[in-house]
Order: structure tokens, then C-alpha cells, then sequence
């Protein structure tokens, strides 16, 4: 962490990031405090007495903060001294809490995770919580049919309950006492400590630390060795007890179901409690499935897991939710509308064309709106219609027509739709066509983090002069930079650049960090964002040659986030004589390292025997190729004592060609766990790694040394149509783990499961591809493994390849002089490559146009009628996820 120095030297955020600086004696605000402190009034003396203290406490410097606080021990107020006392006694006293804990698995002893400041003993004591006793006691109270006091219902803060409520009838016996020594840090800092408890029988406990000559805190903590599971179902909910630490289903387990509600009668303050009750056994695979008739929605649930061994396990209180599970079909009447310019100005005709269309994926290609009336509407800025007009649909199913607006046009944005179905926009405006361009010209290649960056903003007539009469006003911002380039595949548009990446990440596997491609983020994962930083911020007159120099000086993000690629935005400014401004804006790379190499291969996984393609791709940061030559080496993978070690087992020579790749076929000799590594180095002498580690199963899949994530689900291929099966890879971190399968969730809601039991650490689960799983459908697992329940999705992509075309536009040159003709010959060819009969409407206008009118009005067709994809987010609940946090006793001060 980064720490102030000197008085003069505080750090803070600057447009440059995070440092540390030197001020001016005039700003130094310790310097005037301080004086202020020796020469003030007394009410002024301890305001700056105060922001002494807590400055220093802010700089971590505590002993300086110490005696800024002591001299508010004499003299001043009682309040006053009060506080000095109390802030003296939390940098210089004995203090201790304990920081977050999770649930944990029996039999392994409990940890957790204590933080103190200065002690140098702490004495733990264990109690078992009466956990059973609580949960009678609260039935009981249910049962009485009267408004219940909440804060006894309140399971989930079980330790507030205890020690705030004082309700010691539920604390047992003392099961652990024992002492451990500790070592504090210098200058009252804190320290983190992780101390394995005795605690391994499965319960609840109230684990106290007392430190010596120091304060008291508490933390509840879960020892469990029982998981329930909770999701729904279609109209039903469905449960899942397992053992916390194998998740092996537990069988004939009694479930007790205990639910309540509260109703407001006619009679104010006099509500009326009614309550269910009612148990089940699980089945063989440890399941239970319920409908609205046993669990109401409208109650509050209480679900209690009991064995003849002694398990005890509860889930609740917490309502229950039954939705009606759907696959939906996407079948919806569309009209894509596009005008033959995106703007224009009054008087002019507007041309336009629609198409009505079925977006349904087993449509005929025989148009149902052939013939067929439809209703144009044409309304303007202001709202009011302006054109209605009856138009009859061609074979295809399009209409077309034209309206030329009055010279006194509303100027704004005017909207053309097919009544009762969609349609599109286009903006009438008095406008005069950009005289100049602006363009900010950056280095060609990403630039090495910590070197200074040159950019250049360029002003330019369209007839080629520059722009030499003019302000440049630019700013530029630092942001992170991801760069996560994935093989281009047919369905990037519609689903995604790599949609069907079949790696996941292995940040456990040695170096996979350097050498790893992170796979895509899932679209039901939440995306946080930084907002960018502004590193520079200049206004000045435009040069001779109607150019200015940017220079960007990129050590400081290296200082400061030496782990991150980074971008600089530039967005410039210029106004000319005429006051016309021109915005320009351009993108500056900076690279940890100068190109990445991806590997990758044509399936998820392997047979043994099978022929297979090894690829790779050397890229910048900016995604151009890189021409590059080295080694490819195939590693057996092994994990003795569960560390992985590697054989070599193939290795060639490789150069990429000019698309930066380059790709080869092996064969897939014996089972097992292998990595690819592929060294490339370019022409300045750079070499880099890139990895892929992938399966090989043979016909016996209990056998083989592998290690995979806690949970994984890999499809054999990237797409699939109807009537082909999807051969599902099932992995588990856990040798013989039980995994629960859910085919096609949709929208958090389920149909029931498969239970798979494993009998080493992957499984082959074969789906068929039906017609209605266009164009995708989700598979979703849970496995319990060491306490935690874990949860993996994955899209299976099925796309619609019989609705898509390809259009190619070739003009007989790339440029034209004014005047001269042009042709342009258009190709029409179905996915596959054949050509395809249809209509087709072309129109050519100014590009210019579009910077007026803030871009092309014309939506991408394809995505337009297709990019349709069903959504599916997980909801999963189980008593394995909570956490309990340091509980101060009352009245009582606790660590700061």
C-alpha cells in the first residue's frame, strides 16, 4: 500500500491516479492546522487539533496521531476530552474482532479469521447453540396464532439474537477453550491471523475471543455436515439434501415443512397467524418435490433436515416461488424499414422500403403478408401524422413508396411504421455538410506500458487543405483495457465473439494467468465498470500545418496499475473561423506486453484416437496479427500429491502466416489431461506463451489423472442442429461427486433433474437437439462439494442457419472521380454459400449524411429478425451460503 511521507508529502487520486506528492509550503495543510493549533482561539485550536489527529490517523501514522490526541486532555470541554480518550485508547489498547466467516464442513476443524491490534494474548471460548431448543421454541410461538415478535423469527442473525436479546437459555455447554499467542505489528497496526479451531463435530457455536487486558467479541459459527437445496421447479419446489462435504444424496431423510402467514382482519391491530406443518422423506437420490397444494406461496417457509444419525439441518424462514416453467418460441411479426438517406432537407422526397416478416425459425420462405394491405404512417417531430397511405405487400412481403416533405417542415426526427406491427425513423434538417474533418491519428501499434505516447489531432478540408485558423480544445482519459479476442466463428453476431469457447479458466493451474485466454464473461453475470480517468486536459491554438502534438507519458499507470493494459481515449475539438465545431476522436493502446498468443482446439474434448486441429493466433492488443515463428509442445499432465507435472510428449517447429495463425492436426493417442504450449517470438525478437489445457477420455472414463474446477460442463462441439445430440462433459474437482442436471432452465425456473453420480471425475451426458431449441437452450449442474454448493451454466447454441444470407457488394473500382459512373454488382448466397433468389433494395448516399444525422438509420437486418436468444439466470438457494460477521457485546466498545 501506498503510504505519505514527510508532513509535506500527503498522497491523493489525481487526474494522474493514485500518488504521492510534495506541497507547496503555502498548501501544506498539516503546516497551517498546526499553527493554527499553537496560535488560535481555543474553538479553533481543537477544530485543528482534531484534523491533526485524525489527518495522521488517516496516514497511518498512530503515534503521531497519540499525542495530537493527548493535548485534548487538559483544558478542554469534558466532551471533548472524552473523545480524545476514546481514540487514544483504540490506536494504543488491546483489541480484536473477527472478520467474516463462512459456513464450514465438519471434520476438518473450523477456521476462521481474527484480525488484533497491539495484544499479545487471546483466550477462545466454544459454546453450542441450542439450535434444535430455538427452533421448537419458535414453532411454538408460531402456534399461538398471534402477531409474533419478528426479531425471535430472525434465524439468519442467530448471534444478534444471543447477545443483543441476552437469550442465554439457548446457550450450551462450553465443548473448546484454548489460548493462542499472538505477535503484533509495530506503530498499532493491525494484523490477520487464521486460527484452526478444535471445532469439528457438525453445530452451531458461539466462539467468544477475549483478548488479555483488552475487549470481547463474538462470532457464530455453522460446523455443518448437511446441505439443502432449494430451486423451482415448474409449479413445484423442489429440495435436495446432501452430505456438506461428499454431497452425496442423503436418502430417507426426514424433511419437516414449517410455514406461516400473517392476515389482517376486519379487527385493526388484531392480525391472525395461521400456520402449516407437515414432513416428508427424501427419496433414493436424496430429493423432495412439492406443489402449491403442500407450500403455499403466500407463506413463510421453515425447512428442517433430520436423520437417525443425528443430522440437523434448516433452510428459512423464506418464501417460496412456483413459476410456470416455458420454453419459449420465438415467433413474432416484424417490419424492417429503412429510407434511402438518413437525413434530408425540407422539399426533398423521401424514398422508403418495408418488409413484413415472420421472425419464426421453422417459417417457410414463402412470405404469409404476400397480397396483404398494410397501413403506412408517417408522423413528425411534434407527434402529428403527416402521411396515412394503404400500400399492398409484393411477393416478399414488401411495400414500398415515397413522400416529399413541404418546404416548412418540422425539423426533428420523423417516424415511418407499418400500423399495429414496427417501423423506422429518419431527421429532416436545414443542414450545410461538414467544410472539414477531424481525425486523431495515433501511433499504428499499441504502445509499451511506460513509454511516452505521441498522438496527433489533424484538421483537414475535404478538398485537402489543413485547417490552419482554428482552436483545439482535447481531453484525454485512462481506462483499463480488456482485450479478449476469441476466434471469429460463423454466429459471433448472434451470440457473441467466443460463444462457443469450450476452456475455462484454471487460475489454480501453475502460470495459467501469463499463458491462459480467460474465457467469455456469461451474459447473466453481473459487469462492473471503472469510470475512466481524465490524465490531461488542454485548449490551444491549432499549428500552421493544422495539426497539434499530443503527448501522453504513460509511467504513471505503470506505477500504479502495472497489471492492466490500458486505453487512452483522445477526443478533440476543433472550431474554425466560423465557428463551426468539429468533434474528432482516436484510441491509444498501451500494452503490458507486446502480442498474445491464443491456442485452441476444434472440441471440447477428446476420444482417444480421434484426429484433431490444434490452432493458434498470435494478436496485439489492438487485435491485428502479429508474424511470428517458435515451438509447440503437447505436456502430459499428471498430479502426483496433486501438484501438476508435466511430460513432453510431442513437439514442432511453427511459423503463423499473415493472418497471424497458423493450425495443425494431432491424434489424440491416450487418455488423460494435456497442455498445449505454443512459444512464438516476432521480429523484434519478443517471445511469448500461449496455453490450452484439454481432455482426452478413454472407454473407461473412471480412470485418468485429472483436475478440473470445482463444477464443469463442456459440450463436444460449438453448434449443433435438430436431431443431433449434444454429448455433455461433466467435471468435478471431487472424485466421485454427485451432480444434479438440469436440461433446458429458462428464466430461473426448472423441470426436473438428472442426478448423476460420478464414478471418478467426468461423466458423458448425452441431450438430443430437438427443433424447438433454436436457436439455444441452457443446461445447468449443481454439485456439493466441502461445505459450498456449486453452480455451472452453459449455453447450448442451436442457430438458425437456414434464415440467414450473405450479401456481398462489389463496386467495379474503390475510387471515383466526381462525374465518372460506377457500377456495383451485388451476390446474394444462402449460410452455406448457394446462391438466393429474393428482393433487394440498394441505395447510395453522401457518407457525410451520416455525421449529420448521428449515424446510419438503417438497423442491421439479420439482428433485426434473428438475434433472438432465450435467457436463463440460476436461482439457487441452500444453507451452506451465509455468513456470520463480529458481534460486539452491548454497551460495549468495539475495534474501529
Amino acid at each position: 500500500a501506498r503510504q505519505p511521507g514527510e508532513e509535506g508529502e500527503p498522497i491523493g487520486r489525481l487526474a494522474t491516479g493514485v500518488k504521492r506528492f510534495r506541497l507547496p509550503e503555502e498548501f501544506n495543510f498539516l503546516r497551517i492546522y498546526q499553527q493554527l493549533a499553537a496560535e488560535a482561539p481555543q474553538n479553533i485550536r481543537v477544530q485543528a487539533i482534531q484534523q491533526l489527529a485524525s489527518s495522521f490517523e488517516n496516514r497511518r501514522q498512530y503515534p503521531k496521531a497519540v499525542s495530537w490526541w493527548k493535548k485534548l486532555l487538559e483544558g478542554f470541554p469534558a466532551n471533548i476530552q472524552e473523545l480524545a480518550r476514546e481514540r487514544i485508547e483504540q490506536i494504543e489498547g488491546n483489541w480484536g474482532r473477527f472478520e467474516p466467516v463462512l459456513r464450514q464442513p465438519a471434520g476438518k476443524g473450523a477456521e476462521i479469521d481474527f484480525r488484533f491490534r497491539n495484544g499479545r494474548e487471546v483466550e477462545f471460548t466454544a459454546q453450542e447453540i441450542l439450535v434444535d431448543k430455538l427452533l421448537n421454541d419458535i414453532k411454538t410461538l408460531i402456534k399461538q396464532r398471534k402477531q409474533p415478535q419478528w426479531e425471535r423469527l430472525q434465524v439468519e442473525r442467530l448471534g444478534w439474537l444471543l447477545i443483543h436479546q441476552k437469550r442465554s437459555e439457548y446457550i450450551g455447554r462450553t465443548v473448546a477453550q484454548w489460548t493462542v499467542r499472538l505477535e503484533p505489528r509495530p506503530n498499532h497496526f493491525d494484523r490477520r491471523i487464521t486460527v484452526t479451531t478444535p471445532l469439528q463435530q457438525p453445530g452451531v457455536y458461539l466462539l467468544t475471543a477475549r483478548m488479555k487486558d483488552g475487549n470481547t467479541s463474538h462470532v457464530v459459527v455453522w460446523v455443518v455436515d448437511t446441505a439443502i437445496v432449494h430451486k423451482p421447479l415448474d409449479k413445484h419446489a423442489w429440495y435436495f439434501v446432501a452430505d456438506a462435504r461428499s454431497g452425496e444424496p442423503i436418502p430417507k431423510a426426514n424433511v419437516e415443512f414449517f410455514g406461516f402467514r400473517v392476515r389482517w382482519t376486519d379487527r385493526p391491530g388484531q392480525p391472525v397467524v395461521d400456520f402449516k406443518q407437515f414432513a416428508e422423506f427424501t427419496d433414493s437420490s436424496g430429493q423432495i418435490v412439492l406443489g402449491r397444494d403442500r407450500m403455499p406461496e403466500d407463506y413463510q417457509w421453515m425447512v428442517i433436515a433430520r436423520t437417525k444419525e443425528g443430522r440437523l439441518a434448516f433452510l428459512g424462514f423464506q418464501g417460496v416461488w412456483m413459476p410456470e416453467w416455458e420454453h419459449a418460441f420465438y415467433q413474432e411479426v416484424k417490419a424492417f424499414v429503412m429510407t434511402d438517406r438518413p437525413v434530408y432537407r425540407p422539399g426533398q422526397t423521401v424514398q422508403f422500403k418495408c418488409w413484413i416478416a415472420q421472425a419464426r425459425y421453422d417459417q417457410p420462405d414463402t412470405s404469409p403478408f404476400a397480397g396483404k394491405t398494410f397501413q403506412i404512417e408517417l408522423f413528425d417531430p411534434k407527434g402529428e401524422r403527416v402521411l396515412e397511405k394503404s400500400l399492398v405487400a409484393d411477393s416478399y412481403g414488401g411495400i414500398q413508396g415515397e413522400y416529399t416533405l413541404p418546404e416548412d417542415a418540422t425539423l426533428g426526427v420523423y417516424h415511418l411504421s407499418v400500423r399495429d406491427i414496427g417501423g423506422g425513423s429518419f431527421r429532416v434538417e436545414e443542414y450545410k455538410k461538414p467544410e472539414f474533418e477531424v481525425l486523431v491519428e495515433a501511433p499504428e501499434e499499441p504502445v509499451a506500458l511506460g513509454e511516452v505516447v505521441k498522438a496527433k489531432i489533424k484538421a483537414n478540408y475535404y478538398f485537402g487543405a489543413p485547417v490552419t485558423k482554428a482552436r483545439v480544445k482535447y481531453k484525454v482519459f485512462r481506462s483499463s483495457h480488456t482485450a479478449r479476442w476469441y476466434p471469429p466463428a460463423p454466429w459471433d453476431w448472434f451470440y457473441g465473439p467466443g460463444y462457443w469457447w469450450f476452456a475455462y479458466d484454471y487460475v489454480w493451474y501453475p502460470g495459467w494467468r501469463e499463458w491462459g485466454c480467460p474465457r467469455p464473461v456469461p451474459i447473466w453475470w453481473l459487469r462492473g465498470s471503472e469510470p475512466p480517468e481524465l490524465v490531461a486536459e488542454r485548449e490551444l491554438p491549432i499549428g500552421p500545418d493544422g495539426t497539434v502534438e499530443v503527448e501522453i507519458d504513460t509511467s504513471i499507470a505503470k506505477a500504479i496499475f502495472p497489471d492492466r493494459d490500458h486505453s487512452y481515449q483522445i477526443t478533440a475539438e476543433v472550431t474554425d473561423e466560423s465557428r463551426r465545431t468539429i468533434v474528432g476522436q482516436g484510441n491509444v493502446l498501451v500494452a503490458r506486453k507486446p502480442f498474445k498468443v491464443y491456442v485452441w482446439i476444434d472440441r471440447g474434448y477428446l476420444r482417444t484416437g480421434e484426429v484433431f486441429t490444434v490452432q493458434a493466433a498470435a494478436r496485439r492488443l489492438d487485435n491485428n496479427p502479429v508474424k511470428a515463428e517458435g515451438k509447440l509442445v503437447l505436456y502430459r499432465v499428471r498430479y502426483p500429491q496433486g501438484k501438476p507435472q508435466e511430460e513432453p510428449v510431442f513437439e514442432q517447429g511453427v511459423t503463423t502466416d499473415d493472418s497471424g495463425q497458423f493450425s495443425l492436426q494431432l491424434k489424440a493417442a491416450s487418455a488423460g489431461q494435456f497442455r498445449l504450449s505454443v512459444v512464438l517470438s516476432d521480429a523484434q525478437g519478443h517471445t511469448v506463451e500461449g496455453g490450452y489445457i484439454f481432455t482426452v477420455i478413454g472407454d473407461r472414463l473412471a480412470e485418468g489423472d485429472y483436475q478440473f474446477n470445482e463444477l464443469e460442463l463442456i459440450p463436444d462441439r460449438r453448434e449443433y442442429q435438430p436431431g443431433q445430440t449434444v454429448h455433455l462433459q461433466v467435471n468435478t474437482r471431487q472424485a466421485g461427486s454427485t451432480v444434479v442436471l438440469f436440461v433446458r432452465p429458462a428464466n430461473g425456473v426448472y423441470l426436473p433433474p438428472q442426478i448423476l453420480r460420478l464414478q471418478g471425475k467426468t461423466r458423458i451426458v448425452p441431450i438430443e437437439v430437438q427443433t424447438r431449441d433454436m436457436p439455444n437452450f441452457f443446461v445447468e449442474a449443481v454439485t456439493v462439494s466441502n461445505g459450498r454448493v456449486y453452480t455451472e451454466v452453459r449455453e447450448i447454441v442451436v442457430p438458425p442457419e437456414k434464415r440467414v444470407l450473405n450479401v456481398e457488394v462489389l463496386p467495379s473500382k474503390t475510387t471515383y472521380r466526381p462525374g465518372e459512373p460506377a457500377t456495383v454488382q451485388l451476390r446474394v448466397t444462402d449460410f452455406y454459400g448457394k446462391p438466393f433468389v429474393g428482393s433487394c433494395v440498394v441505395t447510395i448516399y453522401d457518407k457525410a449524411l451520416e455525421y449529420i444525422a448521428g449515424g446510419s438509420n438503417v438497423p442491421e437486418i439479420k439482428s433485426f429478425f434473428w438475434k433472438w436468444r432465450r435467457h436463463h439466470d440460476p436461482q439457487t438457494r441452500d444453507n451452506l451460503s451465509g455468513r456470520e460477521v463480529n458481534i460486539v457485546p452491548p454497551k460495549s466498545p468495539g475495534m474501529a
